[in-house]
C-alpha cells in the first residue's frame, strides 16, 4: 500500500551547518560517496540526520557483498552489526550523550583481532574457528568506546605470513584470496591486504590492520590509503593473534591523513595487558588529528638516505616509485621543508638483518603463540604450542597442506630458539643496534630531522625493527606501459598499470603528531586519491540505500532541534496526519488534487486489503491530535496504539517508526502493513496520546514503543 521514498524527486533540502544542497538539478549530492567519504562528511550527515547509522551499515554490507567474488576483502560481516547500530541511531536521536568521536561509524578490523562477540578471529585458519576470548582485545573495547560499530573482519595472509614460503600475499585457507582493485589479479599485499583493499574502495569507513614487518604500510602503499604504522607500545597487543612481542603493532588503514589520525587516537593508549604500552609517554592520548593543519611541512627537516634506494631486496618491484621520487621531493622543498640528502645509514645491510629477523621472528612466535592459546577461553582442537598447531595443520585437509607448505613453521621448530634464550638476546640487541643507532634513530638524532622520507616499500624494514613509527601516503600509479611482474607464486600481479605506491615518512618514537602533521600537509598537495582510480568499484551506495528508507527517520532530529532549518519543496501544504486503518474496504477517497482527507481526527483511511492506499504522494508533518475523546466503539476497534505508528515497509523489510513531531514523505507505491498486536481485522493508530479510551479497550493498549 504505503511507501516511504527518499526525498530527492520532489523536495529539496538545504542544510546551511554543512553547505549541502539538493533540489531539482542537484549541485552536491546530500550524500556522500563511500569510495572517499571521510569521518567528517559522515559525521556531518549523521548529526544533520540525512542518514542514520544504520543505513551506512546496510550500504557497508551491500559495497562488501558485491565485491566479495572478485576483491573477497571481507572474511565476515558482524552479525549484530545492525543492532549495534539502531541502538547508536536512538541515542542520537533521543539527544543523549554520544558515547564518542566515532559514535555509529562502522570500521573494519583485521581477522587476527579478537572481539568477545558472535564474529570468529581465525588469523585464516581453521585451526581458531570457533575460538572464543572471554573479553574484547584492547583495542577492539577502545573502538567500541569511542562509538565505533565493529562491522566485520578484513581478510589477511594466513598467520599474518607466518606459515607457508609458497602461499600469495592476502592467501588464506579460512578466507581464499583476496585481490586488490588497481589492476585485474593485483596482489594486494600482506599481511593486512584485506584492510588495505576494503579501505581503499571504501567497504567501511576505516579499518584497523596489524604489522610485524611491513603489513600496515605495504597494503597501504599497494592500494592507495594512508597507513600508520605506530610506534611500538603506542598502541595495546593485548588478545590480538601474535608474531612477535618486540615487533607487532596494531595501527590504521584510512583513505586520509587525517581519518587515520582519528582512528590512531581512538586506539592508543596504555594498557596493563599490554607492558610494552608502559612505555607511553603521555598523559593523555594526544589529538592526532589536531596535527592535520595547513603548513605542517614549513621548516622540518626531512632527511633521505638515497643509497637505501638501491637495495637488490626491492628492485625491480619498486623501481618506478625510485624514478619518480625526486618529483615527490620537490614538493615537499616547495612546501617549505629543509631537504638533507643523501644521509647514510651505516647499519643498513639487508642480508645480515634479514638472516638475524628470521631467527628473531621464529623465537618469538614459538613463546607468543603458546601464549594466546593459552588465553582463549575455547580452544575447540586443544592446540598448545607450535608443533601441535604445525601437526594439526599437516592432518586437516581444510588446511590445503601440502600444497602450502608449513616451512616457517618447519624451519622453527628444527630451530628449536626460544626468545628467553641467551641466543635469541644477541640476535635481538644486534638488531636493535643496526637499525636504532646505526638505523633511524641514529640518523634522526645525529642530523637533527623531524623524518625520514623515502618510497614507502623502502621504508619499512628499519622501522618494523626498531619499534619506530612510519606513515605512507598515497604519491603515485605505474604508467600505463608498465611490464607486469608476477608475485613469487606466479598467480598475482606484483607490478603492473595502474597500480599505486606512496611516500613513507618515519619519525622517531612516539612522534606520530609531527609525522601526521608533515604527510596531512604532503597529502594536500599531492592529492592523489583524486586522480588514481580502481579499476572496479562496488556500485551501491549510500544514497541508493538509504533511500529505501524513509525520510522521517532522517528527518526526525530536525523537527526536535531549533537548530536545523530546512525548506521543502513539496506538492501541497503540511497536513496534520493521524493514519486509521479501517476494517474491511472502508476508505475515504482523496479529493483530487489533495495530500489527504482531512477528517475528524485528520485521519487518511486506507484498505486492510492489498489494493493501493487511497491518498495522494506528499509531503506530511506528524502531529498529535485533539485533545478530546476519541469516539469509536469496541466493535470498530481492538486495540490503541498510542504515540506512535510503527509501519513495516513489505518491500524492503525495514520498519519505521513515526511520532508526533516527524517529517515523513508518503510515496504511494510498494506495501506496507501498520502495526499492532491484534489479530483482528480492524485498530486503530493514532500519534496522539488517547486521553479517555473507550471503556471497554481500559487496560488494553498497546505499549507507545510496541514494534512488530
Amino acid at each position: 500500500m504505503l511507501s516511504f521514498s527518499l526525498l530527492k524527486a520532489t523536495a529539496c533540502l538545504i542544510w546551511p551547518s554543512s553547505g549541502w544542497t539538493t533540489c531539482g538539478q542537484k549541485t552536491a549530492s546530500a550524500f556522500p560517496t563511500l569510495l572517499d567519504a571521510t569521518l567528517d562528511d559522515l559525521n556531518r550527515g549523521l548529526s544533520s540526520g540525512i542518514f542514520t547509522s544504520v543505513d551506512l551499515v546496510n550500504a557497508y554490507i551491500e559495497r562488501i557483498k558485491e565485491t566479495t567474488p572478485t576483491l573477497n576483502a571481507v572474511t565476515e560481516i558482524n552479525p549484530d552489526a545492525v543492532s549495534i547500530a539502531e541502538t547508536l541511531d536512538l541515542i542520537r536521536r533521543q539527544g543523549g550523550p554520544l558515547l564518542g568521536p566515532l559514535h555509529g561509524v562502522p570500521v573494519l578490523i583485521k581477522d587476527n583481532i579478537a572481539t568477545a562477540d558472535k564474529m570468529n578471529n581465525t588469523a585464516g585458519s581453521y585451526a581458531l574457528l570457533g575460538a572464543k576470548v572471554s573479553e574484547d582485545s584492547t583495542v577492539a573495547a577502545k573502538l567500541r568506546k569511542a562509538g565505533a560499530i565493529l562491522l566485520g573482519k578484513a581478510h589477511l595472509s594466513q598467520w599474518a605470513e607466518c606459515r607457508s614460503s609458497n602461499s600469495s600475499n592476502g592467501w588464506s585457507t579460512y578466507g581464499g584470496q583476496t585481490l586488490g582493485a588497481y589492476y585485474p589479479f593485483q596482489d594486494p599485499s600482506g599481511s593486512s591486504g584485506g584492510s588495505g583493499v576494503a579501505s581503499s574502495v571504501g567497504l567501511a569507513w576505516a579499518s584497523l590492520g596489524t604489522e610485524t614487518a611491513g603489513s600496515i604500510l605495504l597494503p597501504s602503499d599497494v592500494n592507495n590509503v594512508v597507513g600508520i604504522k605506530p610506534t611500538l607500545g603506542l598502541t595495546s597487543r593485548y588478545l590480538v593473534v601474535p608474531i612477535s612481542e618486540h615487533q607487532d603493532v596494531v595501527g590504521p588503514i584510512a583513505r586520509t591523513v587525517k581519518d587515520a589520525a582519528h582512528l590512531l587516537g581512538a586506539i592508543a593508549g596504555v594498557d596493563p595487558s599490554d607492558n610494552y604500552t608502559s612505555k607511553f609517554p603521555f598523559p593523555k592520548t594526544p589529538d592526532y588529528a589536531a596535527a592535520c593543519v595547513k603548513g605542517g611541512l614549513l621548516g622540518k627537516r626531512l632527511g633521505i638516505p638515497r643509497h637505501v634506494l638501491h637495495d637488490p631486496q626491492e628492485a625491480p618491484l619498486s623501481n618506478y616509485s625510485v624514478t619518480v621520487f625526486d618529483s615527490a621531493v620537490d614538493i615537499l622543498r616547495s612546501a617549505g621543508a629543509e631537504i638533507i640528502d643523501d644521509i647514510v645509514l651505516p647499519g643498513y645491510n639487508m642480508t645480515e638483518i634479514s638472516a638475524l629477523l628470521t631467527k628473531s621472528l621464529h623465537a618469538d612466535f614459538a613463546v607468543a603463540i603458546e601464549k594466546y592459546f593459552g588465553q582463549l577461553a575455547t580452544n575447540p582442537y586443544n592446540i598448545t604450542t607450535l608443533r601441535e598447531l604445525r601437526d594439526w595443520t599437516q592432518h586437516d585437509s581444510r588446511e590445503q597442506w601440502p600444497e602450502k607448505n608449513t616451512l616457517s613453521w618447519d624451519n622453527n621448530l628444527a630451530e628449536g630458539l626460544r626468545n628467553t634464550d641467551p641466543e635469541f638476546w644477541d640476535v635481538h640487541l644486534r638488531l636493535l643496534y643496526l637499525t636504532g643507532p646505526q638505523g633511524y634513530t641514529g640518523a634522526l638524532k645525529n642530523h637533527s630531522l623531524d623524518a625520514i622520507v623515502l618510497p614507502t616499500a623502502f621504508a619499512v624494514m628499519n622501522a618494523a625493527i626498531s619499534g619506530t613509527p612510519v606513515i605512507s601516503v598515497p604519491f603515485g600509479r605505474h604508467p600505463d606501459d608498465t611490464e607486469i611482474i608476477k608475485d613469487k607464486t606466479g598467480t598475482l600481479n606484483a607490478v603492473a598499470p595502474n597500480l599505486p605506491f606512496g611516500i613513507g615518512f618515519a619519525g622517531a618514537p612516539f612522534s606520530e603528531e609531527t609525522l601526521i602533521s608533515i604527510a596531512y600537509d604532503f597529502e594536500q598537495k599531492v592529492q592523489a586519491r583524486e586522480v588514481i582510480k580502481p579499476y572496479i568499484k562496488p556500485k551501491s551506495d549510500l544514497e541508493d540505500i538509504a533511500s529505501h528508507n524513509h525520510i522521517t527517520d532522517r528527518l526526525s532530529g530536525l523537527s526536535r532541534n531549533p537548530a536545523h532549518r530546512f525548506t521543502a519543496a513539496v506538492s501541497g501544504n503540511l497536513v496534520p496526519l493521524t493514519v486509521i486503518k479501517g476494517a474491511g474496504h472502508e476508505y475515504i477517497p482523496l479529493p483530487e488534487g489533495e495530500n489527504a482527507t482531512v477528517a475528524d481526527f485528520h485521519s487518511i483511511r486506507t484498505n486492510t486489503k492489498d489494493s493501493p492506499a487511497h491518498f495522494t504522494s506528499g509531503f506530511y508533518k506528524i502531529v498529535a491530535g485533539p485533545a478530546r475523546p476519541a469516539h469509536y466503539n469496541f466493535e470498530e476497534t481492538k486495540y490503541v496504539l498510542n504515540g506512535q505508528i510503527d509501519i513495516l515497509d513489505e518491500a524492503t523489510g525495514i520498519t519505521h517508526h513515526l511520532v508526533p513531531g516527524d517529517f515523513a514523505f508518503f510515496h504511494v507505491g510498494s506495501k506496507v502493513k501498520f502495526s499492532t498486536k491484534s489479530e483482528g481485522l480492524a485498530f486503530y493508530a493514532v500519534t496522539r496520546p488517547v486521553r479517555v479510551p473507550h471503556p471497554n479497550l481500559k487496560g488494553r493498549e498497546e505499549d507507545a514503543k510496541s514494534k512488530l
